[in-house]
């Protein structure tokens, strides 16, 4: 399947980052929505860790010695239309190599990782973090593009219905309410933008 594998964080917040790709030398300092405007479907992987608003520097390990790191990883199979076959099996590998090195994972595979299930996973997540914490936020499935912004396009979102993803304005909002010190969002996305028509 198609990869893009895009990375995000609270806007305006991009002050330290370290990727593997091209890309990455146009990402750095960059807010997301700036991140999420440009052309989405670049197919190489690179992971950004962010590091919050008034935080001189990127991340540290050092950073990490007093800090609780929690994960999100959502992977989606079973859309209605174009099935993936590979993107929930992602995720689980990736939540399995995390919690391996002590990382307390939540996973919602296909048809758990519904726009609400997301949210409500996330909102979890913002009452259990703090400000010393680390979250990570993983989602392999399908992103479209849109009127110039960037979608995630959840289990139950409707087939033919290209606005009824999950804009970056909103995911911006879900994450907002998480106050741990570093994020680290990893988008493994295949191009949806063909079957919505």
């Amino acid at each position: 399947e198609p990869r893009n594998h895009q990375t995000s964080g609270r806007a305006d917040d991009l002050v330290g980052a370290k990727g593997d790709c091209s890309l990455f030398g146009k990402v750095k300092g960059m807010s997301l929505n700036k991140i999420l405007s440009m052309t989405p479907f670049v197919f190489c992987l690179m992971a950004l860790p962010l590091a919050r608003a008034g935080s001189s520097k990127g991340l540290n390990l050092d950073d990490f010695k007093q800090s609780s790191i929690h994960m999100l990883a959502v992977g989606i199979n079973h859309y209605r239309t174009q099935p993936l076959k590979y993107a929930a099996q992602d995720a689980r590998a990736v939540a399995a190599a995390f919690g391996k090195l002590g990382v307390d994972v939540t996973t919602l595979l296909d048809e758990t990782a519904t726009q609400d299930g997301i949210e409500k996973a996330l909102a979890t997540e913002a009452q259990q973090l703090k400000s010393e914490d680390v979250f990570i936020f993983q989602f392999s499935g399908y992103g479209y593009n849109l009127g110039g912004g960037f979608y995630l396009k959840p289990v139950d979102a409707d087939p033919k219905g290209k606005d009824s993803g999950i804009p970056s304005a909103r995911l911006l909002a879900w994450l907002d309410r998480i106050q741990a010190k570093h994020l680290l969002i990893i988008l493994d996305t295949g191009d949806a933008s063909d079957f919505l028509t």
